[in-house]
């Protein structure tokens, strides 16, 4: 079974999938159901070591980001290919540094990237540039949503207020045109940039705290602030568990199987200790 492990409201903690618990209730935000008897425990964090399938905290930019109930997309790093399909036929290239972000590159007039509806309006926001003077043209499943005009590597934040008729449940479709392009050294010919899109509630205006990857005294750690959720998809091999030492704030885990229900695996309060 595919599984979302889903890591909301956490100040510090590093995880692994060692050897997983299955469930089925309330999604983050909703009703708090009571924890599966036995899904946390405590242990000495210096017990004996398990195998480790995959080390969560190692890859950030795997991750999904949601700022309470708004959606992150980077499109800078890893985690954006999920959205580009990694660029086949999506119109999306490689990722470049322009004018001071990381961002993914377009190379054909129309781009498309896959965003979730969850049947609840919700605004959008670009992050983009071009790399000549021109309008770009937002759509989404194919009906125009916005015109913004753009300068070279000058970057600029669209926003456009959706309803709830427009992200109805289930996969849509963000699709940008540009008709103007201009040759990039290693590239080729481009049209866009493409920093981030946000997704929910307000578009998510992105601050300085988010989740970030670190190591503390050698061991990969997550640092997640309060409101923060990150999620990795996963296939957890049978008996499998999630170990691992969370700290200062309240860590709760959850797994969303294939029909799309959430169940909370596990709440711990870490401000009591590691």
């Amino acid at each position: 079974m595919r599984r979302v492990l889903s890591l909301p409201s956490l100040c510090l903690c590093a995880l692994l999938l060692a050897s997983c618990a299955s469930a089925s209730a309330d999604p983050p935000g909703g009703p708090a159901p009571s924890d599966p008897e036995g899904s946390v425990s405590r242990a000495d964090a210096r017990g004996d070591r398990p195998r480790v399938r995959f080390a969560l905290a190692r890859h950030l930019e795997r991750a999904t980001l949601h700022d309470g109930e708004t959606l992150h997309v980077e499109l800078g790093d890893a985690s954006g290919s999920r959205h580009t399909a990694g660029g086949w036929l999506s119109g999306f290239g490689p990722d470049r540094e322009i004018a001071g972000a990381r961002a993914a590159l377009t190379l054909h007039r129309r781009a498309r990237l896959a965003l979730p509806g969850r049947g609840a309006p919700a605004e959008l926001a670009v992050r983009l540039t071009s790399f000549r003077p021109g309008a770009a043209r937002l759509y989404l499943d194919g009906a125009e949503i916005a015109t913004v005009d753009l300068e070279p590597e000058r970057w600029t934040t669209t926003r456009v207020a959706l309803t709830e008729a427009q992200l109805s449940v289930g996969e849509h479709e963000l699709l940008l045109r540009m008709d103007r392009s201009q040759t990039v050294e290693g590239v080729g010919r481009a049209l866009l940039a493409v920093d981030w899109v946000r997704l929910g509630p307000g578009g998510g205006a992105l601050g300085d705290a988010r989740p970030s990857a670190l190591e503390e005294e050698g061991i990969p750690t997550l640092r997640i602030p309060a409101g923060w959720r990150v999620s990795q998809s996963m296939v957890p091999p049978e008996g499998a568990r999630l170990r691992g030492v969370a700290r200062d704030g309240v860590l709760e885990i959850w797994g969303r199987g294939e029909q799309g229900d959430a169940t909370r695996l596990g709440r711990v309060d870490a401000s009591r200790g590691p």
